[in-house]
């Protein structure tokens, strides 16, 4: 089999690895969750720093979860171009979280600031 480009569409990626339809969300699904675990322990991690034994580790961990559902075994070079995008997905969303969170923070910050001060405004009618 010829290799899968890194360049390449989810669709070819769906087609190299011999997915219908279910079989391929199941798959992101599996990969994800793998992914999520990754990151989790290390938060900025790249795929192609991750040493060679834990990657033969995710793949067979995520070829035991497609035996699972009774989806075919997947090569390594589908497992390395699903694993690059959907780390970068997930540091992508956390920074985006992280970003979210002080961007809160400061607007609670900004709202205590803004709190109505002991004097009130001038009442034409209260104030004569």
């Amino acid at each position: 089999m010829t290799r899968l480009p890194d360049k390449a569409t989810a669709e070819e990626a769906k087609r190299y690895g011999g997915f219908d339809d279910v079989s391929w969300r199941r798959f992101l699904t599996i990969t994800k969750e793998v992914a999520r675990v990754l990151i989790k322990k290390t938060p900025n991690l790249l795929w192609k720093n991750v040493r060679y034994n834990e990657k033969m580790e995710v793949k067979d961990k995520i070829n035991e979860e497609l035996r699972k559902d009774a989806i075919g075994e997947v090569e390594y070079d589908l497992i390395g171009w699903r694993l690059s995008r959907v780390l970068g997905a997930l540091r992508h969303m956390e920074a985006q979280s992280s970003t979210k969170k002080a961007n809160d923070a400061a607007d609670a910050s900004l709202l205590e600031a803004a709190e109505p001060s002991t004097t009130r405004p001038y009442d034409p009618v209260r104030d004569i």
